[in-house]
């Protein structure tokens, strides 16, 4: 008993080592999804899915083809889908494009969202509105009118 009342005093002592034995445990045997997991959380900053560490990745809002910096290829005219509106964080976005149509105008609705490992899933609904037409309003927005 008079052994273990000494003893006490190295208790923190004896938690330090153990955490620290079990740690480099945990890495011996988890090393490769750990660094997997590391890989992926590196790529979502980098992608502006996240902020860490005070890194924080804003990129600019597309609204047309001409806001794409990079070289594309295009057949038709990509921008005849007028952008209704477009809303974006770092790990979603929504939009709604309107395309007059004889009759009326096909609407569509697209919602983004990014994945935790990183890649994009997509969700779209198509639409026909009958009756509409596609007006540019006094703050230049565009928006669905009767026609």
């Amino acid at each position: 008993m008079e052994l273990l009342k000494q003893m006490i005093e190295y208790v923190p002592l004896f938690q330090t080592i153990t955490w620290a034995l079990l740690v480099l445990i945990a890495i011996f045997l988890y090393g490769r999804q750990i660094r997997s997991l590391l890989d992926s959380l590196t790529d979502r900053i980098h992608k502006g899915g996240i902020s860490f560490a005070g890194i924080e990745i804003k990129e600019k809002m597309i609204t047309k083809t001409s806001d794409i910096k990079e070289e594309i290829e295009t057949f038709g005219q990509p921008d005849k889908l007028k952008l209704l509106f477009k809303v974006q964080g770092k790990t979603w976005q929504k939009s709604t494009k309107a395309l007059e149509v004889p009759g009326g105008c096909v609407v569509q609705v697209t919602t983004e969202r990014m994945s935790i490992d990183g890649s994009w899933i997509n969700a779209e609904a198509l639409t026909f509105v009958p009756n509409v037409i596609v007006l540019t309003d006094k703050d230049g927005a565009n928006i669905l009118s009767k026609g």
